[in-house]
C-alpha cells in the first residue's frame, strides 16, 4: 500500500516535533564529557538548529518561513536562558548566536532545496509522476 500525502505530512510533522523535543532535552540535561573528541561546540549548535529549521520547513510548508526561522532562533535563545537556571549547564552568548546562525542556515538550505513532499509526489524528473 502506498502512503498518502496526508500520512507523509503527519510523519514529517511528527519527526520535526520529536526532534524539537530531543533538542530541548539534550540542551537541559547533564551531558557527560567525552574525552578524546575534539568537536567544535558552536558548529554542533549551528548544525542542530539548521536541521531543526529545515525539518520544520519540510513539515509545515504553508507556514511563513521567516516566522519559522524566528521561532527556531527564539527557541535557541530560550533554551540558552533556561540553561542558566540549571546547576550543571551555563548560559553562553556564543551558543545563542550559533543557534540563530543555524536557523538562518537551515532557512537558506530550505530555500534552495525542493520540499520532500514535492519530490515524492510530483517530481519534475519523473515527468510529473509520483515517486511513490
Amino acid at each position: 500500500m502506498r502512503p498518502t500525502r496526508h500520512t507523509l505530512i503527519f510523519f514529517l510533522r511528527a519527526c520535526a516535533w520529536a526532534y524539537l523535543i530531543f533538542l530541548t532535552v539534550v540542551s537541559l540535561v547533564r551531558v557527560p564529557e567525552v574525552v578524546g573528541l575534539n568537536f567544535n561546540d558552536l558548529f554542533l549548535h549551528c548544525v542542530a538548529y539548521g536541521l531543526l529549521m529545515w525539518g520544520f520547513m519540510q513539515a509545515h510548508e504553508s507556514v511563513n518561513r521567516l516566522v519559522l526561522m524566528g521561532a527556531c532562533a527564539g527557541w535557541g535563545v530560550l533554551l540558552e536562558v533556561a540553561q542558566s537556571f540549571t546547576p550543571y549547564r551555563t548560559f553562553e552568548l556564543a551558543d545563542m548566536l550559533a543557534n540563530a546562525a543555524g536557523a538562518v542556515l537551515g532557512w537558506g538550505v530550505g530555500r534552495i532545496h525542493r520540499p520532500v513532499l514535492q519530490i515524492l509526489f510530483r517530481s519534475r524528473v519523473t515527468g510529473g509522476r509520483s515517486l511513490l
